[in-house]
């Protein structure tokens, strides 16, 4: 698991539960303050269910809002 992978996992754990968007989830695992349009966070999350072997049901896409991780 690279650094930014473990980071935005962390912040998911550290919100369980709770929907985190695109831009809390930038903000945290790459620092990044100024709303913009990526995937890059979409491409990180799946590189997670797959390493960690997350369903669809762990770890939630919430459309149009972000994700969640179940608690």
């Amino acid at each position: 698991m690279t650094t930014t992978e473990y980071q935005l996992f962390i912040t998911l754990l550290d919100h369980s539960g709770h929907i985190c968007s695109r831009n809390f989830l930038l903000a945290s695992a790459w620092h990044i303050t100024v709303p913009i349009q990526t995937r890059t966070v979409d491409v990180h999350i799946a590189k997670l269910r797959k390493k960690l072997d997350l369903g669809p049901d762990d770890l939630k896409t919430v459309m149009g809002r972000g994700y969640a991780l179940s608690g």
